[in-house]
């Protein structure tokens, strides 16, 4: 999903609703901090394992790669 269609996405919501992520095992954190990382091409078919995310974690100096908004799990309280 790229920024716009998620502010296109929340413009549409309560302001004041509580926005979370998956816990670690269980349950749900809040958003604490919004944070950048470096994503590689996105996994398709055999080449990505149910359990991996979508996307390869890489090196900011790696061939390929694209600039995300990431939102850690948990984080600063």
């Amino acid at each position: 999903m790229k920024v716009k269609k998620l502010i296109d996405l929340l413009k549409k919501e309560n302001p004041d609703m509580r926005v979370v992520v998956d816990g670690y095992e269980s349950g749900f954190d809040e958003i604490h901090e919004i944070a950048y990382t470096h994503i590689g091409k996105r996994k398709r078919g055999k080449d990505k394992n149910w359990y991996d995310g979508e996307f390869a974690d890489v090196w900011k100096d790696s061939a390929n790669t694209e600039v995300a908004l990431y939102f850690p799990r948990g984080g600063k309280k």
